[in-house]
């Protein structure tokens, strides 16, 4: 089974149908397992009923893992769960905090082997960033550890907070030649197989950069 990753913009499930249905059709099984852990101070639990509600007319049925502490990231019993998982969307919220939790845990070698064996995982927004290495520092815009599911990749979101785009600029700068940075619009998304981006999704814009340069998908 090839190894997929959709990297996202971090739109609310439901707010871009489009987006929805694009990052569905890259499932193998419609049972996905949630981890809101980057949601942890946001209300995760209202956000994984959200979802469901909106993922509803797609067939998916979502299962939520409240994996909101490192302690909780060690426990076996989620490892487990992880690892047997075809499907795992990490929804949007703090990279910083997503970083932390699963850093050296039971649970980030669990998902390796799930992705190395196949499963799907979907990042948005901030997790989406945190998930790759390196990571973008959403404090700057430098270049940090991230969690390394895919490597040489780095990825922009928009949260409001870079409105002149000064981060993204200083991302693509400091990055080496051989690390992608990707930008997404929050509307937009990249689906990755077996280390390759195959495809773009949803209505938002998508800019590749590599070695300072904008550059197009079939150059990456």
């Amino acid at each position: 089974m090839p190894q997929t990753l959709v990297l996202l913009g971090g739109a609310p499930v439901g707010t871009s149908p489009l987006l929805d249905g694009a990052v569905v059709s890259t499932f193998t099984s419609m049972d996905v397992l949630v981890l809101p852990t980057a949601a942890a101070y946001l209300h995760p639990e209202r956000l994984v009923v959200e979802m469901a509600e909106a993922l509803d007319p797609f067939g998916v049925r979502l299962e939520a893992l409240m994996v909101l502490s490192h302690r909780e990231a060690g426990e076996q019993e989620i490892a487990d769960r992880i690892r047997r998982a075809s499907t795992v969307w990490f929804t949007g919220g703090n990279a910083l905090h997503l970083r932390s939790v699963l850093a050296n845990s039971a649970a980030l070698d669990a998902l390796m082997l799930a992705y190395g064996h196949g499963a799907t995982v979907v990042a948005s927004g901030a997790a989406a960033s945190a998930i790759v290495e390196p990571m973008v520092d959403p404090r700057g815009g430098a270049l940090t550890l991230g969690l390394g599911l895919e490597r040489g990749l780095a990825v922009v979101t928009h949260d409001g907070s870079d409105p002149e785009g000064a981060r993204l600029a200083r991302t693509v700068a400091m990055a080496p030649p051989e690390v992608v940075v990707v930008d997404l619009d929050p509307d937009a998304g990249v689906c990755i197989r077996d280390g390759a981006i195959v495809a773009t999704l949803g209505s938002g814009g998508v800019r590749i950069y590599r070695g300072g340069q904008r550059i197009e998908l079939d150059e990456v």
